[in-house]
């Protein structure tokens, strides 16, 4: 979420506040649950504030854990329009959907096909004894004729610790999802692999002056879109 344009307006949905962004236009919603049966006509669950949250016309919906029905109206608020991302417990893309399209969750094929990607992030054991929490792969959902695909955009080796592809223009080729990126600013794919590119060493640049602490970071990210409206990166 810190990696979002900082100018975007983001709406946050949490059952117990954890997430904290840098962006100026951040709406933060919690849900409330009461200790007693005669006060839980005042509950206010994550599909109460999914649904509130449209009013405020936030470029981005956050909800911190799909468990539920809210991932329908989170679903049916991507269809409005509005960016979506959740965090959804699986142990593959493949079992996500078929948890999506069981009770009580109950997504149908239409709203899955609004799903962009799965970022598969994994607990595992490096050479080193460590244990740490790693990116395993990135999948995009591309919409077929009656039925979803998934294609694996990037995958994580754990014997070199690096990703692969590296080439951006392969990864241009290989992404579903950045062509609609092309058709909608009239890129051609060397334009969004430059971007992607750009982005990359930008990141690394970060890495190697070794600003990750959370303060550093969001500063770092805020600049370089500073940088980029001034045409200056």
């Amino acid at each position: 979420l810190t990696m979002i344009d900082p100018n975007l307006k983001i709406a946050t949905i949490e059952d117990t506040p954890e997430l904290k962004i840098p962006h100026l236009s951040w709406q933060r919603f919690k849900s409330r649950q009461s200790y007693s049966i005669t006060e839980s006509k005042f509950d206010i669950d994550l599909m109460d504030l999914v649904k509130l949250s449209l009013r405020y016309r936030p470029d981005y919906i956050v909800v911190g854990e799909a468990r539920g029905e809210e991932i329908r109206a989170l679903i049916q608020a991507a269809a409005l329009g509005h960016g979506c991302v959740t965090t959804f417990h699986a142990e593959s893309p493949e079992a996500a959907l078929v948890r999506m399209r069981s009770p009580p969750m109950n997504v149908n094929e239409g709203g899955l096909m609004l799903i962009s990607c799965f970022v598969m992030l994994v607990r595992v054991k490096m050479e080193t004894g460590k244990v740490a929490r790693k990116v395993l792969e990135i999948v995009e959902v591309e919409p077929k004729e009656g039925h979803l695909e998934l294609r694996r955009i990037f995958t994580w080796d754990s014997h070199t610790n690096k990703f692969s592809p590296e080439d951006p223009l392969e990864v241009v080729r290989k992404s579903y999802r950045l062509k609609a990126v092309m058709m909608l600013t009239g890129w051609t794919a060397e334009d969004v692999a430059e971007e992607l590119k750009r982005r990359a060493e930008y990141l690394d640049r970060i890495v190697e002056e070794g600003k990750l602490s959370y303060p550093e970071f969001s500063e770092a990210i805020r600049r370089y879109y500073i940088l980029k409206r001034r045409g200056q990166i």
